[in-house]
């Protein structure tokens, strides 16, 4: 049975442990901040309401729902579907240049009725392209896809023929679509029939394999682009090489060649150059944390995900945002891959297997067609029947894509809103010289997030500029579109029923130079005392520091704004520094954070906290060849080219010279409180709470520790002593009750001792109260007496 010194000891060991743990937490908890991939916070938060400033709605008189979709953005203009409406928009007003109506037949409006509900018996536009002539427009024609051919005649567009819209136009509104005109060739990817169960990828009497799950398992088309002499489709299904582990959802990016014919005898009417490869974008580690449902994804620019300088070549890359599953932990990310990287990959190995009940492995080199069959033939008819039977049964490439950087550019982790779609304003150059692809994410309730990854080389470090709420209702973002040109530049965020254009930027809601540069944003920089939109006029004269959010020369400008050189004729004492004026606006409301934060919703109680960097000297210097307006000025007792000292003590600013000029300038801190106590990013001030708690903790602690100390000490004397004890009586137990036993102390006479060890406690049962004993065995037995 365990004794009471063993479950002290127990309870010791675990309260310390526990208190120690919590010791270092405390520790922990700054540092913990700085992983900025997955606890992050937005340097401003910014609601839009109302119009004006930069601010435009399209509005429809119609009552009913609008289901807004962007299908296709040309030059200034952008093509929205939307239920029996298409309407061709202008990006620089945001006004209606044309529009048509297109309701559904009578006659499929009356079938569908019969077997779906109202609202999905309309005409849903899911298909708009444009080619030099003509508009070819598909839409769902309650569950009986129809597509026309529009002429554009006299600001109008007019009929020119239907046509049967299967292959080309899904039937339910609510499957997910793609398509794109190339070389005036229609390429769709969509579903065949009303239950969705026959996928395809389509073109001109040539599509994927039919009811193969090699080809496509169950899939959700998410977008498609032209690159090369191929055409690109992004997706997600039902991975067929993980069905034996059970059943997951990969992302995917396939591939066919433009003029593929199909085959002669065999794969007839087949694609003979699909192959397809996973999307990998998932957290790095031991066991990586992947993101295995694609959401939406861009065309391919030209940008880098990392800031690169002017001389840095960009490359052509895609973004693209990807989810965690609905019955999952919530969680969603952004991923930038690039060509270069598919390109290779669809030049690797195959992955297959032999039967049903193998697994699926990678192809060996000779078993692999020789030429490797990933490039496009200009005659496909020609191809030999045994390499098309090799590409009928392995359409699956055995590497993935890996994203750029092995690291999402972000992620975000809670319930509160999910990643929709990305928009990307790529290789804007900033006041460093250095270039940033700009991203705009929306979420499903109508937030907007503006992002850059700040750092360089191969890492990934982004910061999140803005939070922008745009639709007050929670609405889904369903569509957003950078726009850029003749000096115009704007946002087009489209929801399910609205559609609205926000500037890209709000500098000028900045007043400080700390607040303008502690935004972190590439378009904005302080000079001429605003924050104002960079150009490349009066490039060293203007502020900005993207990576660190803190500039030496703003403390400058600060001073700078109160002239306090101007006013010779004063006495020292008038100097009042005049305070900031303060500006207010109805139509957008902004919150700024002074200094970047790097904690999330999940994890609120996580400090202010700033990266432990050193600022770079090149750019937090104070310049040598800096001037102050009243560093010319004879009344103020400055000589030429002095830099003036800025002290602050207890509410007094006070400029002295470096060379010991005994005149000097007073006035008063008319600062706010959090303006002077503003923090750079090279320091950190611990809060008296953390103090007191480090101390409580430390103090608790040591008293624990010494109690569980004192507690080991005694049971180890209290052991000792039983050990001896255990050892002397050893020998007693044989003796008669009627035997006189003595105990003999050190220097003392020996002890008469009447009753032998029974196991009780022996506290109360030795004479001498406790005092050390001596074995048996190192003294002479007595005649009739045994001593101890």
């Amino acid at each position: 049975m365990e004794s009471w010194c063993q479950r002290t000891l127990t309870l010791g060991k675990y309260t310390v442990t526990i208190f120690l743990g919590f010791f270092c937490t405390l520790l922990v908890e700054p540092i913990r901040c700085v992983d900025e991939r997955f606890l992050w916070k937005p340097n401003s938060e910014v609601v839009i309401q109302g119009v004006g400033n930069g601010i435009e709605w399209f509005t429809r008189n119609e009552t009913r729902p609008n289901h807004y979709r962007i299908l296709m953005v040309q030059g200034d203009n952008m093509m929205v579907a939307a239920r029996n409406h298409f309407y061709n928009i202008s990006m620089i007003s945001l006004q209606e240049n044309m529009h048509s109506e297109w309701n559904a037949s009578s006659s499929a409006v009356n079938s569908c009725t019969i077997r779906d509900k109202p609202e999905n018996c309309q005409n849903y536009i899911r298909v708009i392209a444009l080619n030099e002539t003509n508009l070819f427009v598909c839409g769902t024609n309650a569950f009986k896809p129809i597509c026309r051919s529009y002429d554009i005649e006299h600001g109008s567009y007019v009929t020119r023929y239907e046509y049967n819209g299967v292959g080309k136009c899904p039937f339910d509104p609510k499957h997910n679509s793609t398509a794109i005109l190339v070389d005036k060739h229609l390429f769709t990817a969509t579903v065949t029939d009303t239950s969705g169960r026959d996928p395809l990828i389509f073109r001109e009497m040539i599509r994927t394999e039919q009811h193969d799950s090699r080809w496509l398992n169950e899939p959700d088309f998410v977008s498609s682009f032209e690159y090369g002499d191929k055409v690109y489709f992004i997706y997600r299904e039902a991975a067929v090489e993980n069905i034996n582990c059970g059943k997951v959802v990969f992302s995917r990016i396939a591939r066919v060649c433009k003029a593929d014919q199909g085959g002669l005898r065999s794969l007839g009417g087949i694609w003979t150059t699909f192959y397809k490869a996973r999307l990998n974008c998932s957290i790095p580690g031991e066991f990586p944390f992947y993101f295995n449902e694609v959401e939406h994804a861009t065309n391919v620019l030209s940008g880098n995900h990392v800031s690169s300088r002017k001389f840095d070549k960009s490359h052509d890359i895609f973004y693209a945002i990807f989810n965690t599953p609905e019955n999952s932990a919530p969680a969603s990310a952004v991923c930038a891959f690039s060509m270069k990287q598919v390109i290779k990959t669809f030049k690797g190995r195959f992955k297959g297997q032999k039967s049903a009940g193998h697994n699926w492995l990678p192809v060996s080199k000779d078993e692999t067609p020789n030429p490797h069959p990933e490039a496009c033939q200009q005659n496909s008819k020609r191809i030999d029947d045994e390499t098309l039977n090799f590409i009928k049964s392995h359409p699956l490439m055995n590497d993935a894509v890996p994203s750029l950087g092995d690291q999402p550019i972000l992620v975000y982790t809670g319930f509160n809103y999910r990643f929709t779609r990305v928009a990307v304003h790529p290789q804007y150059q900033a006041v460093d010289g250095r270039k940033y692809d700009i991203l705009f994410i929306g979420t499903n309730d109508g937030h907007v997030l503006k992002v850059v990854n700040i750092d360089q080389g191969k890492k990934v470090r982004s910061i999140v500029i803005e939070e922008i709420k745009v639709f007050h209702h929670g609405a889904k973002v369903e569509g957003l579109e950078v726009y850029h040109n003749f000096g115009m530049e704007k946002l087009v965020i489209v929801s399910s029923d609205d559609i609205v254009s926000i500037p890209l930027h709000r500098c000028h809601e900045k007043k400080s130079c700390k607040e303008c540069v502690a935004l972190q944003d590439p378009y904005c920089s302080w000079l001429d005392g605003k924050c104002s939109a960079f150009t490349s006029q009066g490039e060293i004269s203007q502020i900005q520091d993207i990576r660190y959010g803190f500039h030496a020369r703003c403390e400058e400008e600060e001073i700078n704004v109160y002239h306090l050189g101007s006013l010779p004729n004063m006495n020292k004492s008038d100097r009042q520094m005049p305070t900031t004026a303060t500006t207010t606006t109805t139509t957008i409301t902004t919150t700024t954070t002074p200094v970047p934060k790097t904690t999330s919703k999940y994890f609120a109680r996580c400090p202010p906290c700033k990266p432990c960097i050193t600022p770079d000297p090149k750019i937090h210097v104070r310049r040598p060849d800096a001037k102050f307006p009243w560093a010319t000025q004879p009344s103020d007792g400055f000589l030429d080219n002095e830099i003036p000292r800025i002290h602050r003590n207890k509410g007094i600013i006070r400029l002295t010279t470096p060379h010991g000029n005994p005149n000097e300038i007073e006035a008063p801190d008319h600062r706010p409180i959090e303006s002077r106590n503003h923090l750079t990013t090279a320091e950190f001030i611990p809060t008296p709470i953390f103090i007191g708690s480090l101390v409580f903790v430390f103090l608790l602690a040591s008293g624990l520790g010494f109690i569980v100390g004192f507690k080991v000490s005694t049971c180890k004397d209290s052991q000792d002593n039983d050990s001896t004890i255990d050892d002397a009586t050893a020998n007693l137990r044989v003796h008669q009750e009627n035997d006189h036993y003595y105990a003999k102390p050190d220097n003392r006479a020996p002890t008469k001792y009447n009753n032998y060890w029974d196991g009780s406690p022996r506290a109360g049962k030795v004479p001498n109260n406790g005092s050390e004993f001596r074995p048996v065995n190192t003294y002479t037995n007595v005649k009739g007496k045994t001593y101890l």
